[in-house]
């Protein structure tokens, strides 16, 4: 039988600040992603709960960070 403690899973939704605390993005990012439709979210009760599946679809969509030496000075 498997150890029911070591099964892992992601949330359905999270709340605003759930989303803030699990991304890093701030709470105005996060209305900003909504009100474009970029995340989705549904109302319990007063609640605004964000769709975390949506939150994984747009993270795909950002683009790889990329780092280098910078900017080089001319001599």
């Amino acid at each position: 039988m498997a150890d029911k403690l070591s099964v892992v899973s992601e949330p359905l939704t999270v709340t605003i600040d759930g989303c803030v605390a699990r991304t890093g993005w701030s709470r105005s990012e996060v209305y900003r992603l909504l009100a474009a439709g970029s995340l989705r979210a549904r109302k319990q009760a007063s609640k605004t709960l964000v769709e975390w599946a949506s939150v994984l679809e747009h993270h795909g969509t950002l683009p790889p960070a990329q780092f280098g030496l910078g900017r080089q000075s001319a001599t």
